[in-house]
């Protein structure tokens, strides 16, 4: 979903601010940690255009260093709530 978006939004030009509520929806934790590291990447040229995007990054590696309980918590805690509990 992410190279779909990605492409979509560079073909029909949009960036930053009108970027990010599509890219809030990617589920950057269910992607693995390669996935993470060799297509995503923090510096992607289209997505790091959205300031939200290193934090939606940072989430979903911080997540796969996470213990299987701790990554237990997290799924049962909604995500709004995690959200707030990660920028403390």
């Amino acid at each position: 979903m992410f190279l779909a978006l990605m492409k979509w939004a560079e073909v029909n030009e949009v960036f930053d601010d009108q970027l990010e509520p599509l890219l809030e929806l990617v589920r950057f934790k269910s992607m693995t940690i390669n996935y993470l590291h060799d297509v995503v990447t923090s510096d992607h040229p289209i997505a790091s255009t959205v300031a939200k995007f290193p934090l939606l990054f940072e989430e979903a590696v911080f997540y796969h260093a996470f213990s299987k309980v701790r990554k237990k918590v997290l799924i049962l805690m909604n995500d709004d709530k995690w959200s707030d509990n990660w920028l403390k």
